[in-house]
C-alpha cells in the first residue's frame, strides 16, 4: 500500500473522531472576518474574484459542500495531499524516532482544537459543518498544510509549471479564498516548534513577493495580528514608515490630471527611500512643486489584487479605505493615455499590460464600483 493511501486513511481515521463533538451543536459566526463579496461588487468582473487553479477555504466548493470540488480545480486538490505528505516527511526526517504519521497526528489534533474558532470566522451560514464536520477539518488541514509547505519550499515547486505557479500566487490573495491565519501558524508551529510566528510571516512575504514587500515591514506593529493572507498583504502594502511622513506638505483637496499638473509647473518623481528601497503605496508626498509617488507595477493580475484588497477594506472594521483612496488618487491623475505615458516616463508606473488604454480603463472601472472617498478625511489630505 502506497504512503499516499496510508496517509489518506490515517487522516480519515483521525478526523472521524470529531463527528460526535460537532453533532447537535448550533454554531453562529463570531466576530467574522471571512465573508462573501456582494453581487453588486462582483458584477461584470466575476473572474477577478474567482480562483483560476486552487480553492482555499469553503467558498469555492460546489454549492458550499466541502466534499465536492469544481472539476476545474480538482488537480490541485490531489496536489494538496502530496504537499501534506511532503510536509510530514520533511518534518519527521528532522526528528529522530518520529514518523510522518506522528507528524500528521500532531497536525490533526492541533488543527482540531482550532476548528470551531475557524468556523466562527466565516460570516456565511455554511450548512455542511454539522453534517460533514470531518470534511471541514480535512479542508483546514489540507489547505493549511499546502500553503505552509509551499511557503517553506519557496521558489517554483517542481510540481508546478510557471503559469500554474503564477496562478497559485494570485489565488492565495483572493478575498473569498482564505482560511484563518492562525490555522497556518498552528500547522507551522507543529512542524517547526523552535521557530516563532514572525518567521512564518517572513516565509509568507518572501513567497508572495508583492512589489513593496520589504523585511522592514516585519517591524510594523500591526503585523502581530493577521487575519488571513490577504490581510497580511494589505498590512504590508499599506504600511507607511515614519520616514514617509511629511508634516510640511500642502493640502490639496481635489487632484487634477497628471498632464494638467505638468502644464502648471508641477513635477512628478518616483519616490525612493534610502533605508528601505521602495516604500508603501501610501508614501505619496507633495513639496516644493514636486509630487513623489512610489513605483506601481501594472500587470495582468493587478486588477484582481486591487479589487480583492478593496473588498477586504469594505468588510473590515479597522482597515478603512486606504487602498481605495490610493486607487481613487491614481484615477484622478489618469484620465487619458497622455497621463499614463507621463507617469510611465517618470518611472512611477511600470506598465506590463502593454496597452496604455488598458491602464486608464483599469483605474476607471475600479472606481466606478466603489463608494466615493471623503476628500476631507483620508490619508492623502496632507498631500
Amino acid at each position: 500500500m502506497s504512503s499516499e493511501i496510508i496517509s489518506k486513511l490515517v487522516l480519515e481515521e483521525l478526523t472521524i473522531q470529531i463527528v460526535i463533538e460537532f453533532q447537535n451543536r448550533s454554531f453562529k459566526p463570531e466576530d467574522p472576518i471571512l465573508c462573501k463579496i456582494p453581487k453588486t461588487i462582483r458584477a461584470n468582473h466575476e473572474k477577478e474574484y474567482e480562483p483560476e487553479i486552487i480553492a482555499i477555504g469553503p467558498y469555492h466548493r460546489n454549492g458550499d459542500h466541502l466534499g465536492k470540488i469544481n472539476p476545474r480545480l480538482q488537480f490541485m486538490e490531489d496536489m494538496k495531499l502530496k504537499f501534506l505528505i511532503d510536509l510530514c516527511i520533511t518534518t519527521a526526517n528532522k526528528i529522530e524516532g518520529v514518523t510522518k504519521e506522528d507528524i500528521l497526528k500532531n497536525i490533526t489534533i492541533a488543527v482540531q482544537e482550532k476548528a470551531i474558532d475557524a468556523y466562527k470566522k466565516y460570516s456565511e451560514s455554511i450548512s455542511f459543518v454539522t453534517s460533514y464536520n470531518k470534511d471541514f477539518l480535512k479542508m483546514l488541514i489540507l489547505d493549511g498544510s499546502f500553503i505552509v509547505q509551499l511557503f517553506i519550499e519557496g521558489g517554483i515547486p517542481m510540481k508546478f509549471t510557471q503559469n500554474a505557479h503564477h496562478s497559485v500566487k494570485r489565488d492565495l490573495l483572493l478575498f473569498e479564498n482564505q482560511i484563518p491565519f492562525f490555522i497556518l501558524e498552528t500547522i507551522y508551529t507543529c512542524c517547526f516548534p523552535t521557530f516563532n510566528a514572525m518567521s512564518f510571516k517572513g516565509c509568507a512575504l518572501s513567497y508572495l513577493q508583492f512589489p513593496t514587500f520589504k523585511d522592514s515591514h516585519l517591524e510594523n506593529p500591526n503585523i502581530e495580528s493577521v487575519n488571513h493572507l490577504l490581510h497580511l498583504c494589505h498590512i504590508c502594502i499599506m504600511y507607511k514608515s515614519p520616514e514617509g511622513t511629511n508634516e510640511e506638505s500642502e493640502k490639496l483637496m481635489t487632484i487634477p490630471t497628471a498632464s494638467l499638473l505638468k502644464e502648471h509647473g508641477i513635477q512628478f518623481r518616483k519616490k525612493e527611500d534610502k533605508r528601505y528601497g521602495i516604500n508603501s503605496f501610501l508614501d505619496i508626498s507633495f513639496k516644493n512643486g514636486i509630487i513623489e509617488i512610489p513605483h506601481v507595477v501594472i500587470e495582468d493580475n493587478t486588477s484582481s489584487i486591487y479589487r480583492n484588497l478593496l473588498a477586504f477594506e469594505q468588510s473590515s472594521q479597522t482597515d478603512h479605505g486606504n487602498k481605495f483612496t490610493h486607487v481613487n488618487f491614481m484615477n484622478d491623475l489618469i484620465d487619458t493615455v497622455d497621463d499614463v505615458t507621463l507617469l510611465t516616463k517618470t518611472g512611477i508606473l511600470g506598465n506590463n499590460l502593454g496597452s496604455v488604454d488598458e491602464v486608464t480603463k483599469l483605474f476607471k472601472e475600479m472606481c466606478n464600483y466603489w463608494l466615493g472617498v471623503d476628500r476631507n478625511h483620508h490619508y492623502l489630505v496632507e498631500v
